[in-house]
């Protein structure tokens, strides 16, 4: 996905190029657990994280926990780091963002 790639090489002018799948729900990548859980990533989740990159703020600060232990950064920008735990951590970060 071009988030991805935006949000890595872009600066905070290039924000409005990725403003459109902030909102877009379709999903991108499923990661599969154990106990038949699956946790998913969506083009949002893509998007805000490129978003909080463009802007210089750091994603796990917005509950992104694989970004917390990641190294080295570069894996900040594949699918898989970017899923969320469960639904309530994702609202938890649309609300931070939505609130800023």
């Amino acid at each position: 996905m071009g988030g991805l790639l935006v949000g890595r090489f872009g600066t905070a002018e290039h924000l409005p190029l990725v403003e459109p799948c902030l909102k877009d729900e379709e999903v991108v990548h499923r990661q599969h657990f154990g106990n038949n859980k699956v946790r998913e990533v969506q083009v949002k989740d893509v998007a805000l994280s490129a978003s909080l990159h463009l802007l210089k703020i750091k994603p796990s600060d917005y509950g992104f926990p694989t970004l917390q232990a990641i190294r080295p950064p570069n894996l900040h920008y594949e699918y898989q780091a970017l899923v969320f735990p469960d639904d309530a951590k994702r609202t938890a970060a649309w609300k931070k963002w939505r609130d800023r």
